[in-house]
């Protein structure tokens, strides 16, 4: 940040709710297009909560369209072992 590095922090849940809704909702298409705009985007409290099937894939789309562009750090409180509903999504997407 003191070099001019732009980072955006953001919940899991809060970044799938931007993502939902990033096209009806001014005030998440605005946090969208400064999440976009980061250098380093942090995601905390990755697969606190099971997300179904769509929601999986928006995150992946996401960090797809990102990872040239971006540093990620993922948080979690959870071991890979804990995490649970269609977790298996966001690590087997296919093109």
């Amino acid at each position: 940040m003191e070099r001019g590095y732009k980072v955006s922090f953001v919940s899991m849940n809060q970044l799938m709710y931007i993502l939902k809704t990033k096209e009806y909702i001014n005030k998440s298409k605005i946090r969208y297009k400064r999440i976009i705009a980061s250098d380093l985007i942090i995601i905390d409290d990755v697969m606190y909560m099971t997300y179904e099937t769509q929601e999986a894939n928006l995150f992946f789309q996401f960090i797809y369209d990102l990872y040239d562009k971006a540093a990620f750090i993922l948080t979690s409180n959870k071991g890979p072992n804990e995490w649970g509903g269609s977790t298996s999504s966001f690590w087997t997407q296919k093109d």
